[in-house]
């Protein structure tokens, strides 16, 4: 028997189909940095890197409009400040 040609294996007019659907899922992990803070009147601005939509510090929520760096300006509470964040 001879072998086959791979020219001869399929026919050229035959339409090119795939079989089975690939699926896939990227998970991307919440990322909440603080890269600066310094001590201005009335509380602190603190600089931060975050993927996050929005973040909880000293009972006031933050809500970010796109990734990256911002700007935030935390008053200072009667209490200890604190960072609560969730996934």
């Amino acid at each position: 028997m001879l072998p086959v040609s791979p020219a001869l294996a399929e026919p050229l007019n035959a339409p090119m189909q795939a079989s089975r659907a690939v699926d896939f899922t990227i998970v991307i992990p919440s990322v909440f940095k603080v890269t600066r803070s310094r001590p201005v009147a009335g509380g602190r601005e603190v600089v931060v890197w975050t993927n996050m939509p929005a973040v909880r510090m000293s009972d006031r929520e933050y809500r970010f409009n796109r990734v990256g760096e911002a700007i935030l300006f935390v008053p200072e509470t009667a209490g200890s400040a604190g960072i609560v964040h969730g996934l």
